[in-house]
């Protein structure tokens, strides 16, 4: 594993997957020597059989986007405005973080929701690892169905998820991965006796914002919470390490 800038936290890495990363600045002849070394070194503790990319992390995901600050309910019909606000969070969860998390259709069930406001979570749908525009179709049909209703409800969102997750009748641990933006304190913290619900169960509350000054707000949640300014690979890498780490102990962990 090689972590590129500052951004890259390697104490974390280590601690979550046992791997030492290769830390670096820049893409040199150093960084070059350095991956050569460590391969050769290694050798012979390669094991046969095809390569499993990212992770190696088997497990079942759930992803929560809260769209209800992000997009103004005036511009939510407008295709071409709304377009840029979904893109960001959408491309991040396909191209990076799922593409770190080892994620293949027959392996890992995906569930995607939207947050929209009181609305909170729209019904599940499947999800396979087939590309940024396959999964904007899904996303049609909620921008001709539904519209932003102001503020999030963070409780309404997470009872919603418990009871997508019931009805799919889950029977082993997922990692729900929210995207959330702004909420009152109130709101927060009416919603904590929900998440810790969804945590005693076995599952994982991940939640992911790019608001800073919210990170210690959302972190009476769960304590799992990120702020990623970029929506980059060294952002992806840290979110799925937790993501795998916390399924550690499930069977269907790789």
């Amino acid at each position: 594993m090689v972590g590129v800038g500052p951004k890259f936290n390697a104490t974390l890495v280590e601690s979550a997957s046992f791997i030492t990363p290769i830390v670096t600045n820049a893409y040199d002849d150093a960084l070059a020597d350095k991956i050569i070394e460590d391969v050769c070194l290694d050798a012979d503790k390669v094991t046969a059989g095809p390569p499993r990319p990212g992770l190696g992390c088997d497990v079942d995901v759930l992803f929560i986007f809260d769209f209800s600050e992000r997009v103004p309910t005036q511009l939510f019909h407008n295709v071409s405005v709304l377009d840029i606000y979904l893109y960001e969070e959408l491309d991040f969860a396909t191209n990076e973080l799922a593409s770190n998390w080892n994620i293949y259709p027959f392996a890992t069930e995906v569930g995607f929701g939207v947050g929209h406001g009181s609305m909170g979570f729209v019904e599940t749908k499947s999800f396979t690892y087939a590309g940024f525009n396959d999964l904007m179709k899904n996303v049609e049909w909620y921008r001709t169905t539904d519209k932003p209703w102001g503020s999030i409800s963070v409780t309404y969102l997470l009872t919603m998820v418990q009871r997508g997750l019931t009805d799919h009748r889950r029977t082993y641990p997922v990692a729900i991965v929210v995207f959330l933006y702004d909420a009152s304190v109130s709101n927060v913290e009416e919603a904590v006796p929900y998440a810790q619900s969804l945590v005693a169960n076995g599952n994982r509350l991940i939640i992911v914002t790019p608001t800073e000054a919210n990170v210690k707000l959302f972190s009476k949640l769960t304590n799992e919470t990120f702020y990623i300014a970029n929506f980059d690979s060294n952002d992806a890498v840290q979110v799925s390490v937790l993501g795998c780490l916390s399924m550690k102990l499930a069977v269907r962990f790789c």
